[in-house]
């Protein structure tokens, strides 16, 4: 995985008078500065980073920026974000800031698009100088340059750092999957039920609980058998018995398994859902992060209640074919803000990198 490291040095600052700055800037490593333009709050600005004057006003173009009052210190901060991410993966950032801070916000948009994807930061100890977030790209997204904006705030200080993203372009295979009679009007016949569970669902994928850090390292496959029927992001076609049809995103994988097939949490976390659904049939869902949540679907039988907390790999129900299944599977999914992405790029990479912190922004020399 591709990173972009900035430091915003931890040295004194240069205050230069607003005139010596021409209409364009890129400062030159091992320099920083600072202005003060017309009364307007100071703004440190890190090695490396480009802005412009417009009409006596700064306008950060990319890189790390400090905004302050003159009666106040500068927050100060190392970083690493991702700088190039797949779609359907996950872009990552780490933050280190020299004291606590209240919030990060992150927006990630498409520069040739109107595709916008909000994301916020959490802290990942007690004192709220270390943070991170995670941030989902659509296994839709068109590939390309994107535009990050990260801003950390506390009071009327905040950090800004802006940089470009590459969203690399990723193929997905396409199915068509045909009912029989009792599928497709499980399917196609209005129910208000269903409505009613879909919200709930959205609701509680929608939620962030910045303290609900239970799961650091990587996932696991949640079942020990692993033959995949269907793929994250298949492209399906559903075939009806009256003759019409439907177009869907395959939101997880399918891992086939004998009905009764224990079934595993992928990583700690607490239940924030556990019951019987129409479409998902006797379903599970874990809150392993602020706003990261993965899925069980068609469980024979589940063996958890909300609230409940877990340990990776605790029993959490057996495989079966409850709800809209045509044989007995595991539908495993995962959502980072709402967003899904695929299971395996968190079974492959660490949910926190905490070896960023320890070699990298940690790094004070």
């Amino acid at each position: 995985m591709r990173r972009a490291l900035c430091l915003l040095p931890l040295f004194l600052f240069l205050i230069l008078p607003a005139g010596l700055y021409p209409d364009t800037l890129q400062l030159p490593p091992d320099s920083v500065a600072a202005m003060l333009l017309g009364g307007r709050p100071l703004c440190l600005v890190a090695e490396g980073s480009r802005y412009q004057l417009q009409d006596g006003e700064l306008q950060p173009l990319e890189g790390l920026f400090s905004f302050y009052t003159t009666d106040q210190q500068p927050l100060r901060t190392r970083l690493e974000v991702s700088t190039s991410v797949a779609r359907g993966e996950v872009l990552q950032g780490y933050f280190l800031f020299t004291e606590s801070i209240g919030r990060v916000d992150v927006t990630l948009r498409h520069s040739g698009g109107d595709l916008r994807i909000p994301a916020k930061g959490f802290p990942l100890d007690d004192t709220a100088r270390s943070w991170g977030f995670l941030l989902g790209i659509p296994s839709t997204a068109e590939a390309g340059a994107y535009s990050l904006e990260v801003r950390g705030s506390q009071g009327r200080r905040f950090i800004l750092y802006r940089s470009e993203v590459d969203v690399r372009y990723r193929s997905f295979r396409s199915e068509e999957i045909a009912f029989n009679q009792d599928l497709s009007e499980l399917m196609t016949t209005p129910d208000p039920r269903k409505t009613e569970e879909y919200r709930e669902l959205l609701d509680i994928l929608a939620s962030f609980h910045a303290r609900s850090v239970f799961q650091i390292g990587a996932l696991s496959i949640p079942v020990e058998a692993t033959r995949r029927t269907s793929r994250f992001a298949d492209r399906r076609l559903y075939s009806y018995t009256d003759g019409g049809s439907s177009r869907s995103l395959h939101n997880g994988i399918d891992l086939a398994a004998p009905t009764g097939t224990a079934v595993f949490a992928a990583g700690a976390g607490r239940v924030v859902l556990a019951k019987e659904r129409i479409i998902t049939g006797n379903s599970v869902v874990i809150e392993h992060l602020p706003g990261v949540y993965s899925l069980y679907y068609h469980l024979q039988g589940f063996e958890v209640q909300p609230g409940q907390r877990l340990f990776q790999g605790q029993r959490i129900g057996t495989v079966g074919m409850t709800g809209l299944a045509t044989g007995p599977h595991l539908h495993w999914e995962l959502r980072v803000g709402g967003v899904a992405v695929d299971p395996d790029f968190f079974v492959e990479n660490p949910m926190i990198d905490k070896s960023v912190f320890s070699h990298n922004i940690m790094d004070q020399n």
